[in-house]
C-alpha cells in the first residue's frame, strides 16, 4: 500500500508540517490570495496568470525571496484576518448551516 493512501496520511502531514502563521494563512486564504497580498505590498512581484495549479502559487510562497521579505516585513497585519476567517470558516458557517437544516429541513434560498 502507497503510504499516501493510508487513512489520516494527510492530516498527520499538515500536523506535522510548518508550524505558524504562513501555514494557517495558506489553509485559510489560499496560497493565490497570499501571493496576490505580497503583490500589493512589492509592486515588483508578478503573479497573474502564472499558475496552472495553486500548488505552484504555494511553492512560490517559500521559494521566492521577495514573497518572503513582504511576509517577514508585513506578515504581523494577517493574524486577525486569518483568524477570523478560519473561525467563519471552520465554526461559525457549518454552525449556522446546520441549525438551519434543522429547523427547516433544508436551506432557504429565497431571501
Amino acid at each position: 500500500m502507497d503510504a499516501t493512501a493510508e487513512p489520516g496520511f494527510l492530516e498527520r502531514a499538515i500536523h506535522a508540517g510548518e508550524p505558524g502563521l504562513l501555514k494557517l494563512w495558506i489553509h485559510a486564504l489560499g496560497p493565490e490570495r497570499v501571493v496576490r497580498w505580497a503583490a500589493e505590498k512589492d509592486p515588483s512581484v508578478k503573479w497573474e496568470g502564472m499558475y496552472a495549479h495553486r500548488c505552484q502559487a504555494c511553492q512560490r510562497l517559500y521559494r521566492d525571496p521577495k514573497i518572503r521579505s513582504v511576509i517577514e516585513k508585513h506578515g504581523e497585519q494577517m493574524p486577525g484576518t486569518v483568524a477570523q476567517t478560519l473561525w467563519l470558516d471552520e465554526y461559525q458557517a457549518p454552525t449556522v448551516i446546520d441549525e438551519t437544516k434543522a429547523n427547516r429541513g433544508t436551506l432557504d434560498m429565497t431571501r
